[in-house]
């Protein structure tokens, strides 16, 4: 989806497609719980028969899981487990859309397949606390997770290790939502450690991170350039803000984080590289010290009343008022849901821009539920059309890809018609990943221009992929320095390294794998199986 440029996140819901026809969620009446029929996340959960099962997978949830929310697929994602809770690395999602569509139908999904029992390695064998497959161990997420728009991959930054007690990396990993592959080690991540609360920025797509125990540091990452910048280090005790939650406020452009008796509120305009410490901007409020005092409470930005609101269990939301800095406690109607996990809810209390509610899970036995708090505004009118496009912001007008048209309806834009997104590269002189080079990895002569000469073959002067025997790429330009990124199945492996190229996939996992496969190939984990 294109980067949003707006003067708050209001102008969102003028930017997402809205289904036209009635559902629960369009029809739930502002001041309104829904609670959403047959979604326990238990009922899709990996059966490990006939193996031991590590673990409770309701741990994913109640042992400080955390979760992200996939704007461009109307999902909410989770990734939890860790220590001795769950050792599971595998990924769910549920989709709003399903909930619309078809009430009664459970709106989990598995995205991602976890690696065998016997690869769990729940002794921490493996010094780079990966599994023996080299795949991604479980762990506490917290408030870490995070999806970010422009690579459409849900991605963390590494902290609370398991299965046991194993020491954490802290590098950034992303698993694409087009390919269901993860990259490991895209680059290292200064900001990250147990307890880490983040929040992506809904107009500049970028990711700002408040590191955990042992880190403390305030970073930003740049998913344009694949780079971090990082404040100063806050020397905040101990794993303190694992009890925290995090949104930004596009409005005004702030970082407010929330949660284990703190409200801090940055003005990102002002944030200095090696200089800005969050804890140093303190914001006081009135009437809410419940939600203050809360551990790790659920917590969004509302872009139709401007407001934050927080949620810590049970039928209340409180609204944050950011001009006045006032809270105000609304007690919704409808089925509500039970007291929020001790541990925090996180990143599990989540705001949907196109259904206009705050969707919750707070048990792998419990049914998740919604709640509208305010009436949801026309987003276009009768008869109006527009241009859209729905792939990676990276990708629209490139190559193949071209934009659709949407029609107004109902006060609702509808289905993006006519669009191209991204395909997998089909060897035919056209660009149909959409990443700015033509037939990538099918084996042309090497080259970079893109041109078709007389026999019908691509000439182009770029890295045709293939390694020679002492690790430099063959043909033109040599892909950029090892960065240590290996690209991984998230449900097979090779019997070898176990890192697998994202191959002919779709958007940034299709692009990045290319030049992140020959890096693998080249220098395999010492100590592979």
């Amino acid at each position: 989806m294109r980067h949003r440029s707006s003067a708050g996140l209001a102008a969102l819901l003028l930017l997402v497609p809205t289904r036209v026809a009635a559902g629960p969620l369009h029809d739930l009446p502002p001041g309104s719980w829904y609670e959403v029929p047959n979604s326990h996340l238990r009922d899709v959960a990996h059966d490990w028969s006939p193996d031991p099962t590590p673990g409770n997978v309701g741990g994913i949830i109640k042992a400080w899981g955390g979760g992200a929310f996939d704007t461009n697929g109307e999902r909410l994602l989770l990734l939890g487990g860790g220590h001795g809770d769950y050792g599971g690395n595998e990924i769910y999602a549920m989709d709003l859309d399903t909930v619309e569509n078809g009430p009664g139908t459970n709106p989990w999904e598995k995205l991602s397949e976890p690696e065998a029992f016997d690869a769990l390695d729940p002794d921490c064998s493996n010094p780079d606390n990966l599994t023996d497959n080299d795949q991604r161990r479980s762990q506490h997420s917290y408030s870490r997770l995070a999806y970010i728009p422009e690579l459409d991959a849900l991605c963390d930054t590494g902290g609370s290790i398991g299965y046991t007690y194993c020491p954490a990396l802290r590098q950034l990993d992303c698993f694409d939502l087009s390919t269901r592959t993860w990259t490991l080690g895209l680059t290292p991540a200064d900001a990250a450690g147990t307890g880490s609360t983040g929040a992506v920025h809904p107009d500049t797509g970028q990711w700002w991170l408040q590191g955990g125990s042992g880190s403390g540091l305030l970073g930003r990452f740049d998913p344009q350039s694949l780079s971090w910048t990082y404040g100063h280090y806050d020397n905040i005790p101990g794993s303190s803000p694992g009890s925290t939650s995090a949104a930004i406020d596009p409005t005004r452009n702030l970082f407010v984080l929330l949660g284990n008796q703190r409200l801090w509120a940055l003005d990102l305009g002002t944030f200095e590289e090696g200089v800005t410490e969050l804890s140093e901007h303190p914001a006081p409020s009135t009437g809410g010290d419940a939600v203050i005092a809360a551990s790790a409470p659920g917590f969004a930005y509302d872009p139709v009343q401007d407001r934050m609101v927080a949620w810590v269990g049970g039928a209340d939301v409180y609204l944050l008022d950011l001009d006045s800095w006032t809270w105000t406690r609304s007690t919704p109607a409808g089925a509500t849901p039970t007291a929020a996990v001790g541990n925090g809810t996180f990143g599990r209390f989540r705001y949907s821009p196109k259904y206009n509610v705050f969707v919750v899970v707070n048990s792998a036995d419990e049914n998740a539920f919604a709640v509208k708090l305010s009436p949801t505004p026309l987003a276009c009118s009768e008869g109006q059309t527009r241009s859209c496009y729905e792939g990676p912001a990276s990708t629209g007008s490139i190559g193949a890809c071209q934009d659709g048209t949407q029609a107004c309806a109902q006060g609702q834009w509808g289905e993006c018609d006519g669009q191209v997104m991204p395909s997998a590269e089909a060897c035919n002189a056209v660009d149909d990943d959409c990443d700015g080079v033509v037939d990538e990895g099918c084996g042309v002569d090497a080259g970079a221009d893109g041109e078709v000469g007389a026999d019908g073959e691509v000439e182009t002067d770029a890295w045709d992929g293939e390694v020679e025997s002492d690790g430099q790429a063959e043909g033109g330009a040599e892909p950029a320095p090892d960065a240590g990124a290996k690209m991984v199945s998230s449900d097979e492996s090779d019997g070898g390294c176990g890192c697998r190229s994202s191959g002919g996939g779709t958007g940034w996992g299709a692009s990045l794998g290319v030049l992140l496969s020959a890096w693998f190939l080249a220098r395999r984990r010492r100590g592979s199986r």
